[in-house]
């Protein structure tokens, strides 16, 4: 019987007998495994080398790749499945080495980093340069998550400098490399180091889809949405073929994002929803903060407290279980979101006051955080404190940071600038952000930048004036689902005397509101013409789950057929352009 199936049969017959022969075979094939990206099939062969090796030393080495394997695919149940399997070993270097990074899922991040930085500043590059390559490449990605970016730089240019004698080496330090340049705002020297991977329709090499992943978040970042999103829909691809990523809740939570800030709501809302449940499925709970915010972020701008307050609640839950150095700051944005979108400003402030009394010992200046200046920002605007308002505006960075745009910054730079007693400037300002929106947008900034000027120009008595601005508003916050905003929009339509030429968005969120957020999902994934087998792979759910969740959704919307559901969703205002168009390759 030819190999890998030869291999299955002559470990069965070892039982509990000893073959070295047949384990060094196993490990030459973990080798060419991992070359294939198949990181578990690779820790499956070096398993049962471990099992059945005679040579001792050999046998640990092939339990701690294994281990370390199962991480980097992101079966971090797999890999505690063997910890005491490592803990038992006779001490070494490399076993210290395996621990430290089984700490890592339980969000032990210092331990792990003091222990990689003690193994990699004992150890001489020269003579061990597998064991020193793999300490540092680790060492520079831990600090990274810790927010030291610039000890996860050095430790990340030491790495590779050997790295071509270590295989796993030069990609987790080009990782870190990227992930550190890129939140310090270095795009242009983040980017460069990805160039080379692959596109859509490439079956990736090894470890590529850690980098893929990476790049599309780091495109998120810099505001390059539409190549972060075929970055990360590639990674999902891949994913789905079997190509493991330790990312994957890091790519559907940054999917989310990048679809909220091009105007897909409905795809935000499933891939909200899929990082949240496989972080928890996973434990891979350093996530659970990011995409909780996100989450809130999304609800609170629709208009949903009901859903936003969920979210946020379990942000700050999440955070209290210590996963990450950000994930505090990460409650307090998705508190802050959720009280923005009740316009209730003292509770802004309460909520982000703190991120702005420990700049530099908070994650401030994370990508993935930058709306927390804004927000703040408008909260103390909205309460007469001008003077903390314009520090807070002059310190944030540039858009489009994190996903903040010109809109954000024009908006609030002319609300200061009016209620500071400058109208002349402050119309100058509106006007002059609002000459980059396009009729057909699809930015919440966009539609807020136009809905406040149109109340600039009604509290200066310039009702005629106002009208075109918010028709504008009303009609990027309707394509949004924007309900609440949308509505005040209406309604100053209404005061200016204006003729509705479209109704309030009153259908879409109405539609939403019995349902729960799993529910919200499936609803608009079948009513986009997804079949119960297409949605279950998709959301990595059983069939027969589908099935139950749309039978409660058929129950409490009083209809009986995916014809009546598909009317009752792509009719409704605020309703998004077919799923099918925009998902996965």
């Amino acid at each position: 019987v030819d190999e890998p199936s030869s291999l299955r049969h002559r470990i069965a017959a070892t039982a509990d007998r000893f073959d070295g022969r047949l384990a060094a075979e196993l490990i030459t094939a973990a080798t060419a495994a991992q070359d294939d990206g198949a990181l578990q099939l690779a820790a499956d062969h070096l398993l049962a080398a471990a099992r059945v090796d005679t040579d001792v030393r050999r046998a640990d080495r092939a339990i701690f790749q294994a281990v370390e394997l199962l991480l980097l695919a992101g079966d971090v149940f797999g890999a505690q499945a063997h910890a005491s399997a490592v803990a038992a070993r006779a001490d070494s270097p490399y076993r210290r080495y395996t621990l430290a990074l089984l700490a890592t899922p339980s969000g032990q991040f210092a331990r792990c980093a003091a222990e990689l930085q003690s193994i990699a500043e004992s150890v001489s590059p020269s003579q061990d340069p597998v064991l020193f390559g793999r300490s540092a490449a680790a060492l520079a990605f831990i600090s990274a998550m810790l927010g030291d970016d610039e000890a996860s730089i050095r430790w990340a240019w030491r790495a590779r400098e050997i790295a071509g004698a270590v295989d796993t080496v030069d990609t987790m330090a080009r990782q870190a490399l990227a992930w550190s340049y890129a939140k310090t705002g270095r795009f242009s020297d983040a980017l460069p180091l990805l160039a080379d991977c692959s596109r859509p329709g490439v079956r990736p090499a090894a470890f590529e889809t850690e980098l893929v992943t990476i790049r599309g978040v780091v495109r998120n970042w810099s505001g390059q949405y539409l190549d972060a999103l075929e970055d990360l829909r590639t990674v999902v691809s891949w994913v789905q073929l079997g190509y493991p990523t330790t990312d994957v809740c890091n790519v559907y939570a940054s999917m989310a994002e990048a679809d909220f800030h091009t105007g897909d709501w409905s795809g935000a809302a499933t891939h909200a929803e899929l990082a949240i449940s496989l972080a928890e499925d996973l434990e891979h709970g350093w996530y659970v903060p990011y995409a909780r915010s996100v989450a809130t972020h999304l609800y609170a701008a629709r208009g949903d407290d009901r859903f936003a307050a969920t979210h946020a609640d379990a942000a700050r839950e999440a955070a209290g279980a210590g996963t990450s150095v950000e994930a505090p700051a990460y409650a307090a944005l998705a508190a802050g979101h959720r009280a923005w979108g009740r316009s209730d400003w003292p509770a802004v402030a309460a909520a982000l006051r703190p991120m702005d009394e420990r700049v530099g010992a908070v994650s401030a200046d994370h990508p993935n955080l930058a709306l927390w200046r804004y927000r703040l920002a408008e909260a103390y605007l909205m309460q007469g404190q001008l003077a903390a308002a314009g520090r807070l505006l002059d310190e944030a960075p540039p858009a489009p940071w994190g996903g903040t745009t010109q809109a954000d910054r024009g908006r609030l730079t002319a609300l200061l600038q009016h209620r500071a007693g400058h109208p002349d400037r402050a119309s100058a300002v509106y006007v002059e952000a609002l000459a980059a929106v396009a009729a057909d947008s699809r930015s919440l900034a966009d539609g807020l930048l136009a809905m406040d000027y149109g109340r600039f120009l009604i509290e200066s008595r310039n009702r005629n004036a106002a009208i075109a601005p918010l028709r504008l508003a009303r009609g990027v916050l309707t394509r949004l689902g924007a309900a609440r905003f949308a509505d005040t929009c209406e309604g100053m339509l209404s005061a200016c005397g204006a003729v509705s030429a479209m109704s309030a968005p009153e259908g879409w969120p109405k539609l939403m509101q019995s349902l729960t957020a799993k529910e919200q999902v499936v609803a608009v994934m079948v009513a986009d013409g997804m079949t119960n087998r297409e949605v279950a792979a998709d959301l990595y759910l059983s069939v027969k789950a589908i099935e139950y969740h749309l039978g409660n959704i058929f129950a409490k919307l009083g209809i009986r057929s995916r014809r009546e559901l598909r009317a009752a969703f792509l009719d409704a205002p605020g309703a998004s352009t077919p799923r099918r168009a925009r998902a996965y390759p």
